[in-house]
């Protein structure tokens, strides 16, 4: 069953390749800018945001694309943390919120398999040279109340500083690599739309995963 699936996994991929090769349009545009953005999962796959690039493509031939870009990120989360009181009470659950923002620069090699009159789907990959920097809370304030003895009626609020120490450095640079997917679509002769996945991995553990929408205009 799985050989059947596999042949006929085949005939459809050279049939999309034969199809593309009837219809692929003649382009005498060489360079293509795109602005795209992206939702974003980053850090080390828990952090969640938004993600800006450009990139400016440079065709070799009708299958290959060097394309170097730079491109701006943002994401945070909320984490919960047990604190313990300095009254010798029961620990309690507190949210602390972090933020973390980065940029990038990447030069990727796309090779574009299957084309057609209106569209065509390619896949990348390069290095990628990633600047990170963590926002992160150095100490949260925390207020107890009590009774006062002496003025039952009456209130003692005291301030808890707890620092929050770390283990690894705030600020960055890192290197590693991007890999993407895009489907295109031609509007015009000079206007395209894509919609791009693409995975970044660096040396330092951190992974960018996004999926989004970009514009291109060729010349």
């Amino acid at each position: 069953m799985m050989k059947k699936i596999i042949i006929i996994v085949l005939f459809l991929l050279s049939g999309n390749m034969i199809y593309a090769q009837n219809f692929i349009v003649p382009n005498t545009y060489r360079n293509n800018l795109k602005a795209g953005v992206t939702t974003i999962l980053f850090g080390r796959g828990d952090f969640t945001g938004l993600n800006y690039y450009n990139e400016y493509n440079r065709k070799v031939n009708n299958y290959l694309t060097l394309a170097p870009a730079v491109q701006f990120s943002f994401g945070s989360k909320a984490n919960t943390i047990f604190v313990d009181t300095p009254l010798n009470k029961e620990p309690y659950e507190r949210e602390i919120r972090f933020s973390k923002g980065s940029a990038a620069v990447y030069l990727n090699l796309y090779f574009s398999p299957w084309r057609f009159e209106r569209s065509k789907l390619r896949i990348g990959a390069g290095p990628s040279l990633r600047y990170i920097s963590d926002s992160l809370p150095f100490e949260y304030i925390t207020a107890y109340t009590r009774p006062i003895r002496e003025w039952p009626s009456r209130i003692d609020i005291d301030y808890f500083h707890p620092p929050i120490e770390y283990d690894r450095p705030l600020n960055f640079l890192t290197i590693g690599y991007s890999l993407v997917a895009e489907g295109e679509l031609n509007v015009s002769s000079h206007c395209n739309l894509g919609i791009r996945a693409a995975f970044q991995g660096y040396q330092s553990g951190e992974t960018a995963l996004m999926l989004g929408v970009n514009f291109g205009y060729r010349f």
